[in-house]
């Protein structure tokens, strides 16, 4: 049987946690750079998240990733990516992204809002709602998600009960009238099927946002 001394030991513990963390340091850069990346929305510049998105694909596969923040934002520059190209080619590398993240932290709610999006895109109805209903029970109080079930909603209106309607009506004109919530109202807007409908309210209410202008 080896026997390795307590210094060797330590060295190799010593090691092992540098390389860990070097990997950590340098991974969590990289989320950093991508968020910063999509901050910026530059969607007119398509050339700029190809190289970034390619990255991603390779990176997922080698099993660089190791937090749920890692995955999901990585997933959100791959929609971005099929946003601006038009097209749903990364959809099964998305799928796999964000369920990871959800591998890892079962009750984030972040997770199921991406997963109800990537529903929308992919038109798997019987997911949106499933995703979107997690969501809401792990994050009832997040701006995103409260966004999310307005847009839901409005984008489903002949559908929609009596009461969602009556609900998110409300939600949407009394978010739209908080100074912290002016700007992502607009964005949730601004990208959705039913901004007509949700501006022409906001308008009646005497609320303009910037996407209703």
């Amino acid at each position: 049987m080896l026997k390795f001394a307590p210094s060797a030991i330590y060295l190799f513990i010593a090691l092992s946690l540098g390389v860990s963390s070097y990997t950590y340091l340098g991974q969590n850069i990289e989320t950093l750079r991508i968020q910063s990346l999509l901050s910026k929305l530059e969607l007119d510049k398509t050339r700029d998240l190809a190289p970034v998105a390619e990255q991603v694909v390779e990176d997922s596969q080698q099993g660089y990733f190791t937090t749920a923040h890692d995955f999901i934002v990585r997933a959100k520059l791959l929609q971005w990516y099929d946003y601006l190209n038009g097209n749903n080619a990364s959809a099964q590398q998305i799928d796999t992204l964000l369920k990871q993240s959800r591998n890892l932290r079962p009750s984030w709610s972040p997770t199921y809002l991406e997963l109800h999006r990537q529903a929308v895109v992919t038109g798997d109805q019987s997911a949106v709602e499933h995703y979107l209903q997690l969501a809401m029970q792990f994050g009832p109080q997040q701006k995103r998600t409260k966004l999310a079930y307005i847009e839901h909603i409005f984008s489903r209106w002949p559908q929609a009960s009596l009461d969602e309607k009556v609900h998110a009506s409300q939600e949407l004109i009394r978010l739209a009238s908080k100074w912290n919530y002016k700007q992502q109202v607009s964005d949730m807007i601004h990208y959705s099927k039913a901004k007509v409908e949700m501006c022409n309210l906001l308008r009646f209410n005497q609320i303009v946002p910037k996407s209703c202008r």
